[in-house]
C-alpha cells in the first residue's frame, strides 16, 4: 500500500469513526436497531436499481446505517461529504444477514450492489440475534453469522467475497442500549460484546477489513 493510499485509509477511518459519534450519540435507545420507515423500494431487483453520481463509497446494514436517511444525513452521507466523494446507500431497516423472517425485506448481502467501489461500509447481525434467539441462547446463530475464530460464517464469507474485489471494507459493530430498551433489545447487551469480539477477529485476520468499535462511542446511560 503506497502511502497516498494509507493517508486515504486513515483519513476515511477517522471521518467514519467521528460520523458515528455525532450520528449516534444522540440515539442511546434501541430506535436504530428497530423498523422504521424506509425510502427504499424493496420491490426493487439489484439491476433495476439506478446509482446516481459517481460514487465511491456503498453502504449496506439495517436501521443504524438507514438512519437519517430522509434527510440524506446517514453515515455514508457525511463520511462521503466529509471526504469531498460521494456514496451510494442500500441500507433498509429492519434488515438481517440471514435469511430474513419478513420475505419482504432484502437480506443484507443482498443490498450489494456490484461496481468500482473504494469502500463498503456494512453492519448487521442484531437484527439476527433478536429474531431468531431473542438474544437468549444465540450460540448456533451467532456461530451461524461468525465462527469464535472470525474464519467462518456467513460475514467473513460475504466479506472476503467483498475484499477479493481489492475493496476496502468498514464493519460497524453494535453499541450497549439502556435496560428501558424496547422490542427485546435490552437482552442482546451481553451477544453484542461477543458479536464485536468476533467482529475484531475477523478485521484482524483479513486485510482491507476495519472494525469499528461503536461501545467506544455511544454511552447507554
Amino acid at each position: 500500500m503506497n502511502n497516498k493510499l494509507k493517508y486515504f485509509s486513515k483519513t476515511f477511518l477517522w471521518a467514519l469513526f467521528f460520523v458515528i459519534a455525532g450520528q449516534l450519540s444522540a440515539c442511546t435507545d434501541e430506535s436504530a436497531l428497530t423498523d422504521e420507515t424506509s425510502s427504499t423500494d424493496n420491490t426493487d431487483s439489484d439491476t433495476s436499481i439506478k446509482i446516481p453520481g459517481n460514487p465511491s463509497i456503498i453502504a449496506i446494514g439495517d436501521s443504524i446505517m438507514a438512519w437519517n436517511s430522509l434527510d440524506t444525513n446517514t453515515i455514508p452521507d457525511v463520511v462521503a461529504d466529509s471526504l469531498g466523494t460521494e456514496s451510494y446507500n442500500g441500507a433498509i431497516p429492519g434488515s438481517t444477514f440471514l435469511e430474513s423472517i419478513d420475505s419482504n425485506l432484502k437480506k443484507i448481502p443482498d443490498q450489494y450492489i456490484d461496481d468500482d467501489w473504494k469502500w463498503l461500509i456494512m453492519d448487521g447481525g442484531a437484527n439476527d440475534l433478536n429474531d431468531r434467539c431473542g438474544c437468549g441462547k444465540c450460540d448456533d446463530v451467532l456461530d451461524t453469522l461468525l465462527s469464535d475464530d472470525g474464519k467462518t460464517g456467513a460475514i467473513p464469507d460475504f466479506v472476503k467475497e467483498i475484499t477479493d474485489k481489492n475493496i476496502k471494507v468498514a464493519v460497524m459493530g453494535y453499541y450497549h442500549v439502556p435496560a428501558s430498551a424496547m422490542y427485546g433489545f435490552a437482552d442482546c447487551n451481553d451477544w453484542v460484546d461477543k458479536f464485536n469480539e468476533r467482529l475484531k477477529t475477523l478485521s484482524d485476520n483479513l486485510q482491507n477489513v476495519w472494525m469499528v468499535d461503536t461501545t467506544l462511542i455511544i454511552d447507554p446511560d
